[in-house]
C-alpha cells in the first residue's frame, strides 16, 4: 500500500528552525526533510515509519515547511513562486491516465525535451528546463486560509500537530500557518500515486484542495483532535481518525465513517536524547496564553508551591505579577522539548477543552503529553479523567490529581519519596514503550485503511476499536 502522509508545522517553530539552521535550506530536498524529521517535532516522520516497517510505501510531506516544499518543486521542474502566489494558483487538471474533464488537460506544461516528471521523491540537482502549472481556473485564494473555528478554539498541545489547533488569530499564535503552494502538494500527490492521502492537519485548507486530492487517491484520510474548523464539510474525506472520542461520535451522527486513534510515543526519540539527568524537580511544557485559562490556573498555583519549571510559547501574554515568570526557561520544540521532559523527575499535565456539540470539553484524556513524559521515564501527575485508565493504571504508572491543592499534593509526596517516583516513571515508560508506540498504533491504522479500500470506509469504521 503507498501512503502520502501530509502534514503541517507550527509557524513558531519553523521559525525557530530556520533561525538554528540557516544553512539547511541550501541543500536538496532529501537532505532537508532527513535534517527536519530529525527534529522529532510532533510526529515526525514516527506515522510514515512504522507504516514502512509494515511494507508499506509511506512518506510524509510537510505542507508548510517552505524551503523543503520549494526544494522539491524546483527538483521536479517546476516554478514554486508561481504555484505559491494566492492570485495565480491554478487547477491541478487531469487525473493521471483519465481525464477529470472533457478535454483531458497536463497537470504540467513540461517541455518535450525535458519528459515526464521524476517520480516522488525528488532528485538532488534541479532540471534545465522549467515546467509551469497548467493554466487552469484558480482555487479561490481562500482555499488556502486557515478556516476560523465554529467554538473557541482549543487547547493546543505542542508539539504534537496530531492534535490540530484550532486558530483563533493567525497573527498572533504559534500554530500559524505560512502560506503554502497546494499545487507543490498536488503534484506530489500525482507524481507519488498514494492508495491513501492521510492528513494530520485539517485546518490549513478549505473544502476545494481536499476535492482536487482526492481526485489522485483512492482514500482520503483526515486526523483531527480540536474543535472543527467553520465552513469546512469534509465531504471530500473518506474517513475521519481521532483521538477525541466525541469526534469519533460527531462524525458517525453525521453518517461519515469515522473511528477511534490514540496517540503515542516516537521511539526514535530515545536514541536522539543522549545523555540526561534527572536535575529538574517538576517541568511542564506546552503553551501559556488565556485561552489555557484552567491550566494557567494550576501552573500560577505550582510555580507558588513546588520547583518547578515551565517552557512553551505565549509567555508574553502573562501578567507582570504571574509567578510563572519567574519560572519560565523559554520555548522547546521537537528533541529539546523531549530533553526538557528527560530531565525532570515529575513532569505535569492538564488537558484543555475541546469543544463538541453536546460533549463535555473535558472528559477524556487524550493529548500527547501523556506519552510524550511516560516515553523518556519522567514520572507523569496528570488530571484525572474518566478514560485515563485504559491508558495507564492511577497510582501506579501515572498520578493523578482533581484540584490544583492535590496536585501540589500529589507532586510533593513523589518529591518526598524517590522510591515510589522512581518505580512509577519506569513503570509509566514500560507501559508506553510496550503499548503506546507508533509502531503498534499504524498495525491498527494500516488493518483500518486495508479494510476501508476493500468494503469500505463506513463498514471498515463501524467495527474499528
Amino acid at each position: 500500500m503507498r501512503i502520502l502522509i501530509a502534514d503541517t508545522y507550527y509557524g513558531a517553530f519553523l521559525d525557530d528552525y530556520r533561525r538554528r539552521h540557516p544553512d539547511v535550506a541550501r541543500c536538496g530536498y532529501e537532505e532537508q526533510h532527513a535534517h527536519l524529521m530529525a527534529q522529532h517535532f510532533g510526529t515526525g516522520d514516527a506515522p510514515a515509519a512504522g507504516l514502512r516497517a509494515l511494507g508499506c510505501e509511506a512518506r510524509t510531506v510537510v505542507l508548510n515547511a517552505a524551503s523543503l516544499q520549494r526544494a522539491w518543486a524546483l527538483e521536479h521542474g517546476l516554478d514554486p513562486d508561481e504555484g505559491a502566489d494566492p492570485g495565480r494558483v491554478q487547477s491541478f487538471g487531469a487525473e493521471r491516465g483519465r481525464s477529470a474533464s472533457a478535454t483531458p488537460v497536463s497537470p504540467l506544461q513540461i517541455s518535450e525535451s525535458r519528459g515526464s516528471a521524476q517520480e516522488f521523491p525528488g532528485r538532488t540537482h534541479a532540471p534545465e528546463v522549467r515546467a509551469t502549472f497548467s493554466q487552469q481556473p484558480a482555487i479561490p485564494s481562500a482555499a488556502l486560509d486557515p478556516p476560523a473555528t465554529v467554538n473557541p478554539p482549543a487547547t493546543v498541545n505542542p508539539p504534537s500537530i496530531l492534535n490540530a489547533p484550532s486558530i483563533l488569530n493567525p497573527s498572533a499564535s504559534p500554530a500559524r500557518k505560512s502560506r503554502w503552494s497546494p499545487l507543490i502538494f498536488l503534484e506530489q500527490v500525482r507524481q507519488f500515486r498514494p492508495d491513501v492521502v492521510y492528513v494530520q492537519e485539517l485546518s490549513i485548507a478549505r473544502d476545494e484542495v481536499w476535492r482536487r486530492v482526492k481526485e489522485h487517491t483512492r482514500l482520503l484520510v483526515g486526523q483531527v483532535a480540536c474543535s472543527l474548523p467553520a465552513a469546512r464539510t469534509f465531504a471530500h474525506h473518506d474517513l475521519i481518525l481521532s483521538s477525541w472520542p466525541p469526534i469519533v461520535s460527531h462524525f458517525r451522527e453525521l453518517g461519515k465513517a469515522a473511528a477511534h486513534l490514540r496517540l503515542a510515543f516516537d521511539l526514535a526519540v530515545l536514541p536522539a536524547l543522549g545523555e540526561s539527568q534527572r536535575r529538574d524537580g517538576v517541568v511542564f511544557v506546552g503553551g501559556l496564553s488565556p485561552v489555557h485559562g484552567e491550566r494557567m490556573r494550576l501552573l500560577e498555583a505550582l510555580c507558588r508551591a513546588v520547583p518547578m519549571r515551565v517552557f512553551g510559547y505565549g509567555a508574553e501574554t502573562l501578567p507582570a505579577d504571574s509567578a510563572i515568570r519567574a519560572c519560565h526557561g523559554g520555548e522547546r520544540w521537537g528533541i529539546e522539548m523531549y530533553r526538557a521532559l528527560a530531565a525532570a523527575k515529575v513532569a505535569v499535565n492538564c488537558h484543555g477543552a475541546i469543544e463538541v456539540a453536546g460533549h463535555d470539553p473535558l472528559r477524556y484524556a487524550n493529548n500527547c503529553r501523556l506519552f510524550e513524559a511516560t516515553g523518556v521515564a519522567a514520572a507523569l501527575v496528570t488530571d484525572d479523567k474518566e478514560n485515563l485508565g485504559e491508558m495507564f493504571e492511577p497510582g501506579v504508572e501515572v498520578a493523578t490529581y482533581r484540584s490544583a491543592g492535590e496536585c501540589v499534593e500529589v507532586i510533593a509526596e513523589l518529591l518526598r519519596r524517590e522510591d515510589r517516583r522512581a518505580a512509577m516513571a519506569a513503570a509509566g515508560q514500560r507501559r508506553t514503550l510496550g503499548e503506546h508506540t507508533y509502531r503498534r498504533r499504524m498495525k491498527d491504522v494500516l488493518a483500518l485503511l486495508g479494510d476501508a479500500l476493500r468494503c469500505g470506509p463506513v463498514e471498515a469504521a463501524s467495527v474499528a476499536v
